[in-house]
């Protein structure tokens, strides 16, 4: 798939009801999606509402959105499975270049990255790979402490990562953004197991992972090589 759009370059699956939902289900296997362009959002793929995404043995490369989610955007399924895939040289404007994964309202959320490669993703601003948000219910803080409850799980198993980066004005000390090859929020459980992060790069803080409101942080088995950052946290900012 090779195309020019305003908004979603080449897949938009969107289910409205949340009737029949063993039926909304979606499944990409074996697909290419390679030079899609957008004006604005979502260079590739968007699916929203659906109750399983399953993305394997694909392959998304030199897709490009003007803002956010340079390859695709995921909103509000229950199970995402990502695994055996390639995103490579993928960019975005604003966040996610690979992926940006949104929950708004989901409390029972699952999120898998399994065996995939990621290679010369780049952004402007932030999450040259992955933007992910999840949803907490309940936002008072108290003496220091979030307080609320945590709904989404991510598991990232096997994935290799090398030379993505943000490449955005390096002056910006207090702003936010730059900060994150991936960047996860609002998370139960956050966890990293037999990855590889080589030479990836960001112009603030976190050079691999910028994680924030998380209730638990595993790292297991892991590598971390050569990677950057301009302020805080070369590897991993939380």
């Amino acid at each position: 798939v090779s195309r020019y759009h305003t908004t979603v370059g080449a897949l938009r699956i969107t289910y409205f009801s949340q009737a029949q939902t063993h039926f909304r289900s979606v499944v990409l296997s074996h697909c290419e999606f390679v030079k899609n362009i957008v004006d604005v959002d979502y260079g590739a793929v968007y699916i929203y509402n659906a109750n399983l995404i399953l993305i394997v043995n694909s392959n998304f490369s030199h897709n490009k959105a003007r803002r956010n989610s340079g390859t695709m955007h995921l909103a509000e399924a229950e199970r995402i499975i990502i695994k055996n895939n390639i995103f490579a040289h993928n960019f975005a404007g604003l966040g996610g270049a690979a992926m940006e994964i949104m929950f708004y309202s989901r409390t029972n959320a699952n999120v898998f990255v399994i065996f995939c490669l990621f290679i010369n993703n780049k952004v402007l601003d932030e999450a040259a790979v992955l933007y992910l948000q999840g949803v907490r219910i309940g936002k008072s803080l108290i003496s220091g402490k979030i307080k609320g409850e945590f709904y989404t799980n991510f598991k990232s198993i096997g994935n290799k990562f090398y030379g993505n980066a943000i490449v955005q004005n390096k002056n910006q000390q207090n702003n936010r953004k730059g900060t994150g090859v991936l960047s996860v929020s609002t998370c139960s459980n956050v966890t990293f197991i037999n990855c590889i992060f080589d030479k990836n790069s960001v112009t603030n803080n976190g050079g691999v992972a910028f994680v924030k409101m998380i209730l638990s942080l595993l790292i297991h088995n892991c590598t971390f090589m050569k990677n950057h950052a301009v302020y805080s946290g070369g590897s991993i900012y939380t």
